[in-house]
């Protein structure tokens, strides 16, 4: 476990990336040890299956989150360790679309510092200029601001 995250912070893993990478394997480590697993070399195939389906009443986001860890974790035993077998395929693609977060609202100041750099001295800057506006009144701010 130790060289896979020393692996992974060479490749530029910030701290908070590798403290939930250290939180999804040892969730997977755990239950491969309630198993009866106690080395890496041990780890089959159908071990793999059952945890993957012991973790389906997760979250899509978490299975997403964990799922790509050990996909990854599996990958580096299989290229360390040749004898363990590329078990990494077994992982299943966790279809998580992360959406954008907007802001919900924007503030009066915000809103001013828009249409003020809005260029409405040919007609696509006043074409802009009105959209803008036509949405700050509409809706874009906060109606007590």
């Amino acid at each position: 476990m130790d060289g896979f995250l020393l692996a992974r912070q060479e490749a530029g893993l910030s701290s908070s990336t590798a403290t939930s990478t250290k939180r999804y394997l040892h969730v997977f480590l755990t239950f491969m040890e309630v198993q009866g697993i106690n080395s890496l070399h041990y780890i089959k195939r159908p071990h793999v299956i059952v945890f993957v389906e012991s973790q389906k009443s997760k979250s899509l986001i978490t299975q997403y989150c964990l799922f790509g860890v050990i996909k990854s974790f599996l990958k580096y035993l299989y290229s360390t360790y040749p004898d363990t077998g590329n078990l990494s395929s077994i992982i299943p693609k966790v279809n998580y679309i992360r959406q954008a977060k907007l802001p919900s609202v924007y503030s009066r100041e915000e809103i001013q510092s828009l249409l003020s750099i809005i260029d409405r001295g040919n007609p696509k800057g006043k074409r802009d200029y009105a959209i803008m506006l036509i949405g700050a009144r509409l809706g874009l701010t906060h109606p007590d601001l």
